[in-house]
C-alpha cells in the first residue's frame, strides 16, 4: 500500500504547505478512490465537501464526501462497497493531517443536476469496522486482565497493528467469556467492565494516532496539545492568523444540568446489591460521586443537606442488582462493584455537553483535552478578571467533526465538549432554605 501510494500524482492545485492563507485553510494531497481492481484515481475536482468525524462512543473514524459527478464516475469505477477512499488533508503549519484510507460502504443521495451530473453522497468509514461485521468473537480468557482481553481481540481480530493501539492497564484478572460477539460489541462490553483502583470509566474508541482502549481519568490527566485557550473574541483581535484561529465561531450549550435525568440515572448516588446463588446471600454497597476521580476537585452541583442528610448522596435514588458468583470454585471476582462508579462517571460527564465551532484545527481529537475561555455575560466590575472562572478551563473532546469545504477552500471544526466537574466550587448551600420553602409552601 504506501509504495503505491508514493506514486499517486495528485493534480490539485496548492499552495505553499507552510503558510496559512487565512483562518480556514487548508492543503488538500490527496483524495484518491481505489476501486477494487486496485486502480487509483485522483477525484479531487469532482468532491465539494469532505467530512471526517470522530467520537468516544462509536468506536471507529467515518465521514462522508458530497460529490458533484460529470463523468459518471459511479459507472466507470462500479462502485460498489468494496472501494477505499485514500484521503490526505494537511493544516499549514501543522505536524498532523488526516492520512488515512478509508472503506467506502455506501452511496446515497443521488440525484441528476442539470441533465449532465450527478450529486451524490459517498460513506466511508474505517475498515476495521467492516472487518468487525464480517467476524465473531467466541473464546474464553481465564486469568487474564480486561486490557490483555481488549488488546488481544484488536490486534487478533480487527488485525491492528500494535503500533496503532493504545491501552490503558486494568487491574485485576478475570475469567471473560466472549459469547459470539462482534469484536465491536466484545470492546464496548469490556470497556464497561474495565476497572483499575484509580481508573473506573473505559472507552474504545479510534482517532488519527489509532485505537484506544483508555480510561477517562487517564485522559485527563494527558497534557493538552493545544496550549493555546479557544476564546470568545471577534476575528482580528490577533495580531496573526495563528491566533486568529482560536476565536470561537459559535457555541451551542446542548446541556448545562438537569437534575431529574442525572439522580435518576444514578449520576449522584446509587445503591448495588449483590445476590450470591450459591451462598444463598447478598450485600448491598452504597455509592456516591465524590468516590469518583473527576476533571476538577470540585462538583458541577451543590449539595444541600436535608434533615442533616446530604441531598444527592441517597443510594434509593438508582438500584441496581446482579449475581454475584465470585469466591467460587471456578469463578474469580469480576469487580462487579466498580461498575456503578463507570455509570456515575458517564452521568455527570454527559450532564454538561456543548457543541463550539472554530476555524479548522486538525490537533482538535476525540479523547483531547481542550481550553476554552467564557467571558462574563455582563462586564464584571473594574478589577475582576473579565473571565468566568467557573466555566473557563479544560473540557474534554468527545466528538469531532472536521469539515473541508472545497467549492470555497473553507475548513471548519465542529466538536463537543464534556466535564463533570468545575474548577471553581459553586456557593455553599444554605441548610435552612428547605425549612423555608416549607414554609412557603404549606402556607
Amino acid at each position: 500500500m504506501e509504495t503505491d501510494l508514493q506514486e499517486i500524482n495528485v493534480t490539485a492545485q496548492r499552495l505553499p504547505d507552510d503558510k496559512y492563507v487565512d483562518t480556514r485553510d487548508f492543503r488538500v494531497k490527496a483524495i484518491q478512490l481505489i476501486s477494487a481492481d486496485g486502480s487509483f484515481r485522483d477525484i479531487t475536482h469532482l468532491v465539494m465537501e469532505i467530512q471526517v468525524r470522530q467520537d468516544l462512543y462509536l468506536g471507529f473514524m467515518s465521514g462522508d464526501m458530497l460529490v458533484t459527478d460529470a463523468i459518471d464516475l459511479h459507472t466507470l469505477a462500479a462502485l460498489h462497497g468494496n472501494e477505499y477512499l485514500y484521503v490526505h488533508i494537511e493544516e499549514p503549519s501543522q505536524s498532523i493531517s488526516i492520512n488515512k484510507a478509508f472503506r467506502v460502504y455506501k452511496v446515497s443521495d443521488r440525484i441528476t443536476v442539470l441533465n449532465s451530473a450527478a450529486r451524490y453522497l459517498i460513506h466511508f468509514t474505517s475498515d476495521e469496522l467492516v472487518l468487525s461485521n464480517l467476524k465473531k468473537v467466541s473464546k474464553a480468557y481465564k486469568d487474564s486482565k480486561i486490557s490483555d482481553i481488549a488488546q488481544d481481540i484488536m490486534a487478533n481480530y480487527l488485525l491492528i497493528g500494535s503500533s496503532k493501539i493504545t491501552v490503558d492497564e486494568t487491574s485485576q484478572p478475570v475469567d471473560v467469556v466472549i459469547p459470539n460477539w462482534r469484536p465491536a460489541e466484545a470492546l464496548n462490553w469490556l470497556a464497561s467492565r474495565a476497572f483499575s483502583p484509580d481508573n473506573t470509566c473505559w472507552f474504545f474508541y479510534e482517532n488519527l494516532e489509532g485505537f484506544n482502549f483508555r480510561s477517562l481519568q487517564s485522559l485527563y490527566k494527558e497534557p493538552n496539545p493545544i496550549k493555546v485557550p479557544f476564546v470568545f473574541e471577534n476575528k482580528g483581535f490577533a495580531k496573526s492568523l495563528d491566533m486568529d484561529k482560536y476565536a470561537i465561531d459559535s457555541f451551542i450549550a446542548l446541556k448545562d444540568f438537569d437534575i431529574l435525568e442525572s439522580s435518576s440515572q444514578g449520576g449522584f448516588g446509587m445503591r448495588l446489591m449483590g445476590l450470591d446463588p450459591f451462598h444463598r446471600t447478598f450485600i448491598t454497597t452504597d455509592y456516591s460521586l465524590s468516590e469518583v476521580p473527576k476533571l476538577f476537585k470540585n462538583e458541577a452541583f451543590a449539595n444541600p443537606v436535608i434533615d442533616s442528610t446530604p441531598l444527592y448522596d441517597s443510594g434509593d435514588s438508582h438500584y441496581m442488582t446482579y449475581l454475584d458468583s465470585s469466591s467460587t470454585s471456578t469463578e474469580k471476582e469480576s469487580g462487579t462493584k466498580n461498575w456503578l462508579k463507570r455509570i456515575q462517571s458517564l452521568a455527570a460527564l454527559n450532564s454538561n455537553l456543548s457543541e463550539v465551532v472554530v476555524p479548522g484545527n486538525i490537533r482538535i481529537q476525540a479523547g483531547s483535552l481542550v481550553s476554552i475561555r467564557y467571558p462574563y455575560t455582563v462586564t464584571p466590575k473594574e478589577g475582576v478578571d473579565m473571565w468566568d472562572k467557573r466555566k473557563s478551563g479544560k473540557y474534554l473532546v468527545v466528538a469531532v467533526n472536521h469539515k473541508f469545504e472545497l467549492v470555497n477552500h473553507r475548513f471548519q471544526t465542529i466538536f463537543m465538549t464534556a466535564r463533570d466537574s468545575m474548577p471553581e466550587s459553586l456557593p455553599p448551600p444554605d441548610t435552612t432554605v428547605n425549612d423555608k420553602i416549607r414554609k412557603i409552601n404549606n402556607a
